[in-house]
């Protein structure tokens, strides 16, 4: 072994390799009374340790007395110790994280089985068992580190280690590398565990948090669901003929037309992903081409707006090269007219006489556009619809939606009116006697739903040039007005395309252009998913009644039925 001098001399150089090799005796380690661990004196082993030349002992400038008179009046050294801290330090950390750990298992098994929910909600558990893990992982690693400090100590006491592998014994919570030592292997087993435990733990953080797993499962659930019920008083708040902005079935139909979707309706089970199907009946509409008898009127009311300075682009039984057309004229796009809206409807103007002298006993709208005419009639029918939630989002879809026929209509009465004359309808049913009576309507709880699509179909779009300032761009002054306009009936082929928007204008130097600048919905053709109006229109009325669904006002709980839906749960 390699003998320390406490000088050397000058001419010989220091072999900082051989340090490693530098023993340290453990039956010279003691601790001072008044100091720590920390001070100890250390001695090198060798074959001749046990005493020093006098050379060596008298060499330098402190004399072998002085030095022996500094050894004799240090202080006495106290007994090997541990002070009662450590321990207690030790104990409480271990104690804190085992319950930590108790309370992390009882919370994750507290959510076991229970639905995920959303996103927002799925976090914090998430974020909760994170936490716990930092904190259990930390208390753990306290209640070690503390350990192996101590012990370390008594592994310096109890068997002498070269400067190398002290150095790694000291380094068993910093530097990996030291857990490898073969010396320490041999006569540390303990440090090494310990030691091992130490970087271990940063990687058992990751398991706790992992254990929360999300599992997607069917489940059966049954449920009320809601269906229309006609019986409720609200079906029949229209039943004097005057349309009321505010009633629950027209904000809806407005609501329903300007989303271009069903509303929102109310969740029937929890979760982010189920669905379920539904049978009921409702108002509908079927809209066709005019019959033979329904085009002779059509072509009528065409020749009366042509004498009022108003033109389709080309009727096959009129000639527009005929008639005067000229600034000022108007250029139809589209219309509507029906007897059956609610009085006061907005945007509907007045019948035209040709349409006034044709009655019909059931509820029809009459639409005319610049190159095509339809008859949209009311019935009843069964509808058999899907609605789905997929991460939150409502899927509503038509599967089936049949048409059963015209719906009945009956005399209802609206209240009393004052004596006059005896007043019969053309079946000869007594509406109003000379002593007075009972007023009576020809009604049905479907009635409400076209007076509400009547308030969309309403008006009338009819382009005209006007003459603007220089400040302002060119554009349509629209004659007439309709809630139409808000739809994504204004996609559909037969008015995105009207002929008209390519037609040459006295005052409109760029009419494509212009026309899109106008009406910049009839750009984007997927707002009409029908693509026709015929079709448009019929989807806009089945979502419409779909979306009565939503309100509690107009419907009531079906029996109990069992849906099985697809959820998430932890």
């Amino acid at each position: 072994m390699i003998e320390l001098s406490r000088r050397k001399p000058a001419d010989e150089s220091i072999d900082y390799l051989a340090l490693d090799d530098v023993t340290f005796n453990q039956k010279l380690l003691s601790t001072p009374v008044g100091s720590d661990k920390h001070t100890f004196v250390v001695a090198a082993a060798s074959s001749s340790s046990s005493s020093f030349s006098d050379k060596y002992l008298t060499d330098g400038d402190i004399s072998y007395t002085q030095r022996k008179a500094t050894q004799t009046s240090r202080p006495p050294f106290a007994s090997w110790g541990i002070h009662w801290k450590k321990p207690s330090f030790i104990g409480l950390m271990f104690l804190v994280g085992f319950i930590l750990s108790l309370v992390h298992h009882l919370y994750y098994m507290s959510l076991s089985g229970e639905s995920t929910g959303d996103e927002k909600k799925q976090a914090w558990p998430t974020r909760i068992g994170t936490g716990f893990a930092f904190l259990i992982i930390s208390c753990f690693k306290a209640t070690t580190t503390a350990a192996l400090g101590q012990y370390i100590w008594t592994v310096v006491k109890r068997q002498p280690l070269s400067i190398k592998n002290l150095d790694r014994l000291f380094a068993l919570s910093t530097d990996p590398i030291a857990l490898f030592s073969i010396e320490l292997l041999k006569g540390a087993k303990l440090a090494i565990l310990l030691g091992a435990i130490t970087w271990l733990l940063g990687l058992a953080s990751i398991a706790p948090a992992a254990t929360l797993t999300i599992v997607a499962k069917n489940i059966s659930e049954e449920v009320h669901l809601p269906i229309l019920d006609y019986s409720k008083a609200v079906w029949n708040d229209s039943v004097d003929g005057q349309y009321n902005a505010v009633s629950i079935t027209n904000t809806i139909a407005i609501n329903t037309a300007s989303n271009i979707n069903v509303l929102e309706l109310s969740r029937q089970v929890s979760g982010s992903k189920w669905s379920y199907t539904l049978q009921f009946y409702g108002p509908s509409i079927k809209c066709n081409e005019p019959n033979i008898t329904q085009q002779a009127i059509f072509n009528n009311i065409t020749k009366y707006y042509e004498q009022n300075n108003i033109f389709t682009y080309d009727d096959q039984n009129d000639n527009r090269t005929n008639t005067t057309f000229g600034v000022g004229s108007g250029r139809l796009v589209y219309t509507s007219w029906s007897s059956w809206y609610a009085g006061g409807t907005p945007n509907t103007g007045f019948l035209p006489p040709p349409l006034v002298l044709h009655g019909s006993y059931y509820p029809q709208i009459w639409i005319q556009t610049s190159t095509s005419e339809l008859v949209c009639t009311a019935v009843n029918a069964t509808f058999n619809i899907a609605v789905s939630y997929i991460d939150g989002v409502q899927y509503v879809t038509q599967q089936n939606i049949e048409v059963i026929g015209h719906y009945d209509l009956s005399y209802m009465d609206v209240g009393d009116i004052e004596s006059g004359p005896t007043i019969n309808d053309s079946n000869v049913v007594t509406i109003a006697t000379a002593t007075g009576g009972s007023a009576k309507v020809l009604w049905n709880q479907y009635i409400p739903h076209i007076y509400a699509l009547g308030a969309i179909l309403g008006g009338n779009i009819t382009l005209r040039d006007v003459t603007l300032g220089t400040s302002q761009n060119e554009q349509y002054s629209g004659y007439g007005t309709t809630n139409i306009l808000g739809t994504g009936l204004m996609a559909c082929e037969e008015i995105a395309s009207t002929p008209f928007k390519n037609e040459s204008s006295y005052l409109i130097g760029n009419p494509s252009s212009t026309f899109t600048n106008t009406f910049t919905s009839t750009t984007r053709p997927w707002l009409c998913r029908n693509q026709t109006l015929a079709r448009g229109i019929e989807d806009l009325a089945n979502n419409i009644t779909i979306s009565y669904l939503s309100s509690p006002n107009l419907t009531r709980d079906s029996d109990l039925q069992k849906i099985i839906t697809s959820n998430t749960k932890n």
